[in-house]
């Protein structure tokens, strides 16, 4: 139960290539991760020095893969000075955008250089379990595939070896501007790799390209104008999205996009079965919550201190997007999946 062996591969790279690229390749890796430390430190330091209302990020663009749309974030402190409610009553009641937005740029503020590890470590490596069941439902034949809060890439690599390096198509929406910068830095590295297996022995090389590009913004808030020079996907994909957004506002926003047939598999922490099950799951995060900023950095105290478990006890997202899903009518075989003892649950559909 507690092993680690399942924990994901992607938290730091090797350091045994023997080539230029690889080595190149590994600096590009470690530089996205020091430029995310970097703002992480910096953001600590402005919250217990300055103390501002807020911090702003810039995005750094990387030459290799595309921004769809690329602009200027802006992270609020936990609790506001203007009057506004507190993380604590965010969390408590997410009914409006601006809410739901400020839980999840609060959970997350500048922590793309140590997110593999850390989610590793607090889901006792059930996460990369919880991936791969999640990689299952997706077609090996889908060709066109939009990923939503694809964070730092864990899934976006993963789908990518699944349907095809170099033949598929991966559109990724995200809010968190450094965990696009890993994620472009790990999407190159794997790009660098299966060129170099693809043109071992070989006189003549042919250098293949991945076809990935971002959004970078509220996943609520994707609009025709972002999605239409990608579309029409065959399939939709994000992990630990459900409990932050609107069902209905993503779900009509992407809808117009997809093809038919096409499937959709969402993911996300859950709340486990009655009994000591749970009991486990509530020691478990009130130790996460006491432990995690200590582990890995102050910056993460917000989404550990009781508002992360607060918010999976309360957002009961499994039932919202599978009723949503129905409610809309063109969806078929909508089936929620409770997967290592109810801890985390997968809604998968059919595009009618």
């Amino acid at each position: 139960f507690f092993s680690m062996s399942g924990c994901s591969a992607d938290t730091t790279p090797t350091t045994t290539a023997a080539t230029p690229k690889s080595a190149k390749r590994q600096r590009s890796y470690r530089s996205a991760l020091l430029t995310s430390f970097r703002r992480s430190k910096k953001h600590q330091e402005e919250r217990d020095d300055i103390s501002p209302e807020t911090t702003t990020m810039t995005t750094t663009t990387s030459t290799a893969i595309t921004n769809v749309d690329e602009k200027t974030t802006t992270t609020q402190e936990p609790d506001t000075a203007d009057g506004g409610p507190s993380l604590n009553e965010c969390v408590t009641d997410m009914a409006t955008r601006e809410k739901r937005e400020k839980v999840s740029k609060s959970f997350f503020p500048n922590t793309g250089y140590n997110y593999d590890r850390c989610v590793a470590y607090a889901t006792l490596g059930f996460d990369a379990e919880w991936k791969r069941l999640l990689l299952r439902q997706i077609p090996t034949s889908s060709k066109n595939v939009l990923e939503l809060a694809s964070g730092t890439a864990i899934v976006s690599k993963r789908i990518l070896k699944r349907c095809g390096v170099f033949t598929t198509k991966l559109t990724c929406v995200d809010i968190t501007d450094d965990y696009v910068d890993v994620a472009k830095a790990k999407l190159a590295a794997l790009e660098e790799k299966e060129n170099q297996k693809r043109n071992k022995g070989k006189k003549e090389k042919e250098e293949g390209k991945i076809d990935v590009a971002y959004v970078i913004k509220n996943a609520e808030d994707i609009t025709e104008e972002d999605l239409q020079s990608r579309g029409p996907f065959d399939c939709v994909v994000s992990s630990y999205i459900p409990k932050y957004v609107d069902a209905e506002k993503v779900i009509s926003s992407i809808e117009p996009h997809l093809t038919e047939g096409a499937t959709l598999v969402v993911h996300d922490f859950d709340v486990p079965y009655a009994g000591p099950c749970r009991w486990i799951w509530h020691a478990h995060m009130d130790i996460w919550a006491w432990m995690g900023p200590k582990m890995f950095g102050k910056e993460w105290a917000a989404c550990f201190e009781a508002n992360l478990k607060e918010l999976i006890i309360k957002s009961d997202w499994a039932k919202v997007w599978s009723d949503k899903l129905k409610e809309r009518g063109c969806w078929s075989d909508v089936k929620i999946h409770r997967i290592t003892l109810g801890g985390a649950s997968l809604v998968t559909a059919k595009k009618n």
